[in-house]
């Protein structure tokens, strides 16, 4: 899961959920939802430290055109 901390990017991996087998779309439980949002505030008031990583940026308008 992707979640945006002020002006940090945090990405929370090995989150569970439900995905649906026609769509795809994922689905997250009440707890799970209420427990990224405790990251997310306390990523934004540092209090937790993240590791960093390397990841590369893409503007959809320059993708789409080619």
């Amino acid at each position: 899961m992707i979640k945006k901390a002020g002006e940090k990017v945090v990405v929370v991996k090995g989150v569970p959920a439900w995905v649906c087998k026609q769509c795809g779309e994922r689905y997250y439980p009440i707890d799970t939802v209420e427990r990224i949002k405790g990251i997310v505030k306390e990523v934004s008031e540092e209090k937790v430290k993240m590791q960093k990583i390397f990841a590369g940026e893409l503007n959809f308008k320059v993708a789409i055109t080619g």
